[in-house]
């Protein structure tokens, strides 16, 4: 007898999720979310691997991409984390990309697609208690999580802060994400079709809204950016959860992890959750193995953000003097 998963949530690791499952099982799909809750718009760019996703899940092509407002990402620039080599690009392979998109036109296209397949029941319902409901296994790709006693804190990561604007254009202008290191943190640049994402991470700690908003200024003037009305300013903490899979529930997106953006992992990192839990749940994985190979994919991401804070930028700020400092304690265990 076939089983059935449900899958909690609408937004981008929702979607995900359920194409997943959808691909490599022959499960009957309960996908379940509260249409009161509005999803967010966040982690608009990529590594390699969902692109590769999109088509092998959705079999989606660069038609299907367009509609999303996407734009191809051949690489990450980097400016100002050197006091020896101002900037430089991380390229992609030739002949492979990410990708920057709309991830609200992104669910929106992915909900239309799948909610005509056969084997997906959609239910409106705002569901809390995940081992007691009536499925087989259950994916849980909605909400930041509220227990915090169920929660790793990675504080080495020193960025708790950012102040997002939406630059509106008549065509893209790079086809690469921008990370530029800043006095307060740091500024990421989305370009999508018709918008370029700016936004500025910081510690409200060190640094006040104001003093953000008027540094990202540099940033509009250097790349010829009209900023608009439409901002977000976003509170967050980074953190995991200590145990991410039991027999029947899996945790992935925001009810799973929050490591901050640097390196666009996110969405690789809520994708290796789905095969971690089709381990488990299908191929009878341990799941005490599960959840170190969890453990180890968060360590290895949040060392590599960290190491960006490690090699210091070219800003000698209370901002960078701490991120520094931070880091070298974590080294030395303190």
């Amino acid at each position: 007898m076939a089983k059935k998963i449900s899958v909690i949530g609408r937004g981008t690791v929702g979607c995900l999720g359920v194409s997943h499952f959808l691909k490599y099982t022959d499960c009957e799909i309960d996908w379940v979310y509260d249409p009161s809750i509005s999803t967010t718009a966040v982690g608009e760019g990529t590594t390699l691997s969902t692109p590769q996703s999109l088509q092998n899940n959705l079999n989606w092509f660069w038609k299907d991409i367009k509609e999303i407002g996407a734009t191809p990402k051949t690489g990450i620039y980097k400016e100002n984390w050197s006091r020896y080599k101002p900037s430089y690009i991380h390229p992609f392979p030739v002949g492979n990309v990410g990708i920057h998109f709309n991830a609200l036109d992104f669910q929106d296209k992915v909900f239309k697609q799948l909610s005509k397949e056969s084997r997906i029941n959609i239910v409106e319902d705002n569901i809390t208690d995940f081992e007691g409901l009536d499925t087989d296994h259950v994916l849980v790709c909605a909400g930041t999580p509220k227990n915090k006693e169920d929660l790793v804190e990675h504080t080495e990561i020193p960025v708790n802060c950012a102040y997002v604007t939406q630059c509106f254009w008549d065509y893209p202008r790079f086809d690469y994400t921008l990370t530029i290191a800043r006095p307060y943190g740091w500024v990421f640049g989305i370009p999508l079709q018709n918008r370029c994402s700016i936004g500025y991470l910081y510690n409200k700690d060190i640094n006040t809204l104001e003093e953000v908003k008027q540094d990202v200024q540099t940033i509009f003037e250097d790349y010829n950016l009209n900023p608009s009305d439409i901002t977000n300013h976003i509170n967050f903490s980074n953190y995991s959860r200590k145990v991410n899979h039991t027999k029947k529930v899996a945790y992935s997106g925001n009810a799973s992890f929050f490591l901050e953006p640097l390196e666009a992992t996110s969405l690789v990192l809520a994708e290796n959750v789905f095969r971690l839990s089709y381990s488990t749940w299908f191929e009878d994985w341990d799941i005490n193995i599960a959840n170190q190979a969890y453990a180890r994919e968060i360590y290895d991401i949040k060392a590599m953000i960290c190491l960006h804070y490690l090699a210091g930028s070219c800003f000698y700020t209370p901002f960078w003097l701490q991120a520094k400092e931070k880091h070298f304690l974590s080294i030395l265990g303190i």
